[in-house]
């Protein structure tokens, strides 16, 4: 993965964080600016919307129930 050079963000994938491994991590270099994790979770082409949103509910469980934000304050 890649990022535009000169820019104050490290990028990780698929890194251990916290008690697992998130798949994408955007962290910032100044602490006053905004980190990004982003865990994917995989659907199928014609699945409801309701069950999308719970795929995604589930990716944001994933990452407060493994921690992934602890790899941010170390």
């Amino acid at each position: 993965l890649y990022l535009l050079p000169n820019t104050k963000y490290i990028l990780y994938s698929n890194r251990e964080a916290g008690m697992g491994r998130d798949d994408i991590r955007i962290q910032s270099l100044d602490a006053t600016k905004p980190s990004i994790i982003i865990e994917f979770k995989v659907g199928e082409k014609h699945q409801q919307q309701q069950e999308l949103e719970k795929l995604a509910q589930d990716a944001i469980q994933q990452i407060e129930d493994k921690q992934y934000i602890r790899a941010l304050y170390n």
